[in-house]
């Protein structure tokens, strides 16, 4: 059987574990969580799981999970735009060299990502978001 949630939490336990500038790694994070005392904050959510039978009796799933990242800065857009794509880039790069971040994993592969800023009016930050998808393959005997 397997763990589709146990491979979210590897993501963000492979993420978390190679990324040390993040104040807060979570998965399926509240958005309680996405407060400034959290920042720079990353979230790992799954968006689906396909399964599918191929060659008879070969099954196949595929899924995909999104991870956000938020960074904030008191000082300027440009500075928290930038933490964000360091931190991006960092993301990225620890699902690129461990594509089988998970023992159930077949592989992973990196999908598009999306980028944001946006000024808090309440705090006067600056606050930059990414998010990027992650797409997992894994083979099973039976579904």
């Amino acid at each position: 059987m397997i763990d589709i949630g146990g491979i979210g939490e590897s993501l963000r336990t492979r993420i978390d574990t190679d990324v040390t500038d993040f104040n807060t790694v979570r998965y399926e994070g509240d958005e309680r969580d996405e407060t400034i005392n959290n920042m720079p904050y990353c979230d790992v959510r799954m968006l689906r799981m396909l399964p599918e039978v191929r060659a008879g009796s070969e099954y196949v799933i595929e899924g995909t999970y999104v991870v956000t990242v938020m960074a904030f800065d008191f000082t300027s857009r440009n500075e928290a735009v930038t933490l964000r794509d360091a931190l991006v880039t960092l993301a990225m790069n620890s699902v690129k060299d461990n594509p089988r971040f998970d023992t159930d994993l077949e592989t992973s592969f990196l999908g598009p990502a999306e980028f944001a800023d946006a000024k808090d009016d309440e705090t006067g930050a600056f606050v930059a978001l990414a998010t990027f998808q992650v797409n997992v393959i894994v083979f099973v005997d039976a579904l």
